[in-house]
């Protein structure tokens, strides 16, 4: 082609995201118990009726190891899920947006933005499709004249298999877009933590939704649904740059479409004229 550029550096910023990666109503009034024949409570009309009682949670009544225990246990064993990753700039790293769901039959639609420059990613099993903006080719490309390769490469769809061949640049994506390896990955997470590293707060509405807030000393803080499967709603860290992950769309099947063949470049292809 004349122009360097890697596309393994799709592949390679995609996997540091990974590494550098959770009563009842009220009494409905006064009871009658006094005259039957008091005037003002025969005015009144009839009683407001009781607000039902609502569902208790399964946090209930429980100490926040033991709610964070069960949060990780819901995330550990979901079968989809939709996560949302920001994280501002800091001494430490560069502003990053990631939001992407994924399945265990091995699906995933996700878009990335690391600053100015992000890209769109696409999993269907071993099967991977990515596609960076221009402003992540001008950073990216390897190439003496960044400005012409990013108008050039910008726009395609980039198309490998994890398993082909030496794995490719696919295969450093690592647990990207891959619920069963990030789930393998917690598995082996923060059993050591002791109970008084714990402490949980007062149950809050956290976007119309209520959740027990879960606080891991100079770690994180967990924001755990109230009602219904404790699953893990918000996770702020409380490390420098650390940034907030917020987990949505649970148990929700995630469809791909693979591009169309004519915006897509097979990497392996790639590779191969390269080397011809």
């Amino acid at each position: 082609m004349g122009r360097k550029y890697s596309v393994a550096a799709v592949a390679t910023c995609v996997a540091a995201l990974m590494v550098g990666v959770s009563g009842c109503g009220g009494d409905g009034g006064k009871k009658s118990g006094g005259d039957k024949h008091d005037s003002a409570s025969s005015s009144a009309g009839p009683a407001p009726q009781q607000s039902p009682p609502k569902p208790k949670g399964e946090v209930d009544g429980l100490s926040a190891k033991e709610i964070s225990d069960k949060a990780k246990k819901e995330l550990q064993s979901a079968s989809a899920v939709r996560i949302k990753l920001d994280r501002d700039k800091s001494a430490a790293g560069s502003a990053m947006h990631a939001e992407y769901a994924m399945d265990k039959q091995g699906n995933c639609v996700g878009k990335i933005t690391q600053d100015d420059a992000g890209f769109e990613m696409l999993k269907q099993g071993d099967e991977y499709w990515i596609k960076p903006d221009e402003n992540f080719w001008r950073k990216n490309s390897g190439s003496s004249d960044p400005e012409t390769a990013s108008k050039l490469l910008s726009g395609h769809w980039f198309h490998g298999n994890s398993k082909e061949g030496d794995g490719g640049p696919f295969k450093e994506s690592g647990p990207v877009c891959q619920l069963g390896a990030m789930q393998e990955k917690l598995a082996k997470g923060d059993d050591d933590e002791s109970a008084d590293k714990f402490s949980k707060g007062a149950p809050t509405a956290l976007d119309g939704q209520q959740v027990v807030p879960v606080t891991i000393t100079g770690k994180s803080v967990i924001n755990v649904a109230a009602e219904g499967k404790p699953y893990p709603v918000r996770i702020v860290s409380l490390k420098p740059g650390g940034g907030t992950t917020a987990f949505s769309d649970w148990e929700k099947p995630v469809t791909v479409t693979p591009p169309p063949a004519n915006e897509t470049l097979d990497v392996s292809k790639l590779k191969q004229s390269r080397h011809a």
